[in-house]
Parts: structure tokens; C-alpha cells; sequence
């Protein structure tokens, strides 16, 4: 199975964007634990592209490629704002005071946690962040 979306770079986006992945992991028989899993990484990377990836105020497009194989789900989101690799943030210390603790990358950390395997690399100019987790 192979799917792709072009979402614009804007929050209300994630509706749709959730709607499809339910939709999706139906059609599959993919279980709600994995449906619950990509739908929260997958929206976390999002917003963080809406937010923080442009410096104008023009559309923008963001690509997602799903794809079914091999008892994995993979999902292959591009972007052209300027380049983020999500890997090279810290791990977050989530043991420490929590008056300790540096702000930002709490979503990065959660990613991070729910999907089994991270890539991201530059493509002619565009980030490229891959995302799979395994169906059993």
C-alpha cells in the first residue's frame, strides 16, 4: 500500500492529516495502539515544520508518503523550510528537576519513544525525515 498527501503548512491541516491515517490503518487492519502512536509523532513533526520551518508567510507544501510493507508502516515526510534534523536535538533528561530542565525538544523526545526507527537527511534543498514503526 502506498499513499501520498500534500498538506499546506497550516495547523488545520492536522485534521485532515488524522482523518486519512485513521482511514488508512482500517483499510490495513492496523491496530489503534499504532494508529494512536503515528498519529501523535506524525502530528508533533507537523506542527513543528508549521511553526518553525518557514520564515515568510507563504504556503508552503509538506509531503507525506505512507507506506505499507513488510509488516512496517513508513512515512516519509518532505518539506522545503530550512533545514531541521529532529535527530541531532539532546535527548531530553526527563529524571531531572524539573527546574533543571531546558525548555524545547519534549517533542522530539516523545517521537523519539513512540516510533521504532528515525532518518532524516537533505535532498536537494528539502528535509527528509522517515519514520517507521513496525506492525507486530
Amino acid at each position: 500500500m502506498n499513499k501520498t498527501l500534500i498538506l499546506k503548512n497550516d495547523l488545520a491541516e492536522i485534521n485532515r492529516l488524522t482523518d486519512i491515517l485513521c482511514k488508512l490503518c482500517d483499510e490495513n487492519s492496523i491496530c489503534n495502539k499504532v494508529l494512536c502512536d503515528v498519529s501523535l509523532a506524525l502530528e508533533e513533526i507537523f506542527a513543528n515544520i508549521v511553526h518553525y520551518a518557514y520564515e515568510d508567510s507563504e504556503e508552503h507544501h509538506v509531503k507525506i508518503h505512507i507506506k505499507i510493507r513488510d509488516n512496517v508502516l513508513a512515512l516519509v515526510i518532505k518539506d522545503d523550510g530550512k533545514p531541521f534534523n529532529p535527530l541531532e536535538i539532546p535527548i531530553t533528561n526527563t529524571e531531572a528537576p524539573f527546574e533543571e530542565r531546558k525548555i524545547g525538544g519534549l517533542g522530539i523526545h516523545l517521537v523519539r519513544n513512540l516510533i521504532d526507527e528515525l532518518e532524516y537527511k537533505q535532498v536537494k534543498g528539502k528535509n527528509v525525515l522517515t519514520m517507521k514503526i513496525r506492525l507486530q
